[in-house]
């Protein structure tokens, strides 16, 4: 198969319980062929998020179980490197300033134009950690992404354009078990699935490239994988 960055589609969460604009922000990132998940509740987002991994989360305030920055809260302390868009009635000075010291990416007032809204979903998407060409560095190991090139004590390896998108997602989620349809999700296009054996075959090229700098690739049984030391 082909592997391309061209292939990508960026995968958002949305979290809104108003059911028009809703539709609209959908129906325009369809067009975007972005994977859209819908959600209108809190409890519902922490589902999703424990289940898939995401590079937005859009995210309104007031939900019929509570404060959405809640969910912001979760995905912060757990260590997501997912985006978060925080677009609210909630849109005094205070009320944002409070959004973004929680660890939110952006803070949009309602009421607000779709073109608006777009114009900072995709902002925060270009900066999404998969496109980043710059060297980033978490628990010592180093990764630079554009080169596919793992750094960790002195010693290197490459990856091939297939293992560097793998291993991003276990890195992302350093030390987290990330489900196998979550890794599957990631890493291939939903018009271009392989067999889900395809990923077992990929992440024993991994963690054979790994292993000989001092990193391990844990299997949890009928779970999924979590990139440790």
């Amino acid at each position: 198969m082909r592997d391309s960055t061209a292939m990508y589609r960026h995968s958002i969460l949305i979290v809104e319980d108003n059911a028009n604009e809703l539709f609209l922000l959908k129906q325009r990132l369809d067009e975007k062929k972005c994977i859209i998940r819908t959600v209108s509740t809190i409890h519902d987002a922490m589902i999703e998020l424990k289940k898939r991994i995401f590079d937005l989360l859009v995210l309104d305030r007031i939900l019929p179980d509570g404060d959405g920055l809640d969910v912001l809260s979760y995905v912060r302390n757990s260590g997501m490197s997912v985006r978060v868009l925080v677009f609210s009635a909630r849109g005094k000075e205070q009320e944002r300033v409070h959004g973004l010291k929680e660890g939110a990416d952006d803070y949009l007032p309602k009421p607000y134009t779709i073109d608006e809204l777009e114009l900072r979903i995709f902002a925060l998407l270009k900066r999404s950690v998969l496109y980043d060409s710059n060297p980033q560095e978490k628990n010592g190991v180093q990764f630079l992404h554009d080169e596919g090139l793992v750094v960790y004590h002195q010693n290197s390896t490459v990856l091939s354009a297939t293992e560097k998108k793998a291993f991003q997602v276990l890195y992302n989620n350093f030390s987290r078990v990330v489900t196998r349809h979550a890794m599957m999700q990631s890493i291939w296009p939903p018009d271009g699935m392989p067999e889900e054996g395809s990923l077992d075959v990929l992440i024993a090229r991994v963690r054979k490239k790994i292993r000989e700098l001092g990193l391990r690739i844990r299997t949890v049984h009928s779970v999924g994988y979590a990139l440790d030391y």
